[in-house]
């Protein structure tokens, strides 16, 4: 029926509700926290707990494809990302990091050797979502939401609770160095592109309505066929073609 193809397309636009239930969390936590003087330290180690309790409450049987669960897992699995990021005492650190020309080399060398393991080494791929090939051998699945299975799956235990620690900390370094090599190109072309650089800052300033219009250029990949035509690349090719 079009009501049912209509839910289940709401999956594409999980981004909108999940970012108001972020907003929602995060900053009514944050003003009751500092209206009783808790450190933002706590609250987002309380908004830790509560996305791991999110994110482990369903079970391996609702891998099936379920509007529901798509939602629910990418609603607990990046709500601490925007937790931190939202907090203000982080954020004003992660600001005067960006332009410590130290960590933008730092960032910018860590950044290229992540990507040079992801292409070379197959093992490696195994771990990360966009450089996985086949589906089968890696540790994701259509409702994961870029995470493995062990993060969303797993029965609730302390052990459990550090896996998931871990891999939080693998996935922010990277995207921490990311954008500290962001920041390095700024400050480079800041008196040589400026024009560039506000081309690109305008391209920012509408990241939101691109991150939820990508969704019709994903479903043409996909009626191109465009996973089947990657198949025919060689596969020393196929990482940084796909990549």
């Amino acid at each position: 029926s079009i009501p049912a193809v209509l839910f289940h397309r709401i999956r594409y636009y999980w981004y909108l509700p999940s970012l108001f239930a972020w907003r929602a969390l995060t900053l009514s936590l944050s003003q009751k926290a500092q209206n009783h003087g808790v450190p933002p330290t706590a609250t987002l180690a309380l908004i830790f707990l509560i996305c791991y309790l999110g994110r482990h409450f369903f079970h391996p049987g609702f891998e099936g494809p379920s509007t529901l669960v798509f939602v629910w897992n990418r609603l607990f699995a990046f709500g601490p990302f925007f937790a931190a990021g939202a907090l203000m005492p982080f954020r004003q650190v992660w600001l005067r990091l960006i332009t410590d020309l130290r960590v933008q080399l730092a960032g910018t060398l860590f950044f290229a050797v992540f990507h040079a393991l992801l292409i070379s080494l197959p093992h490696f791929r195994r771990w990360h979502v966009a450089g996985c090939f086949e589906p089968g051998s890696c540790e994701f699945h259509l409702m994961g939401g870029h995470f493995p299975r062990s993060a969303l799956y797993a029965p609730y235990s302390f052990l459990g609770a550090v896996d998931d620690l871990a891999l939080y900390a693998a996935m922010f370094v990277v995207t921490m160095s990311g954008i500290y090599m962001v920041g390095g190109v700024v400050a480079l072309t800041t008196e040589h592109l400026p024009r560039l650089l506000a081309l690109c800052a305008a391209c920012g300033s509408r990241a939101l309505l691109a991150l939820v219009l990508h969704v019709p250029l994903v479903e043409l990949a996909a009626w191109m066929k465009v996973e089947i035509m990657a198949s025919q690349v060689p596969s020393h090719w196929r990482g940084p073609v796909l990549l």
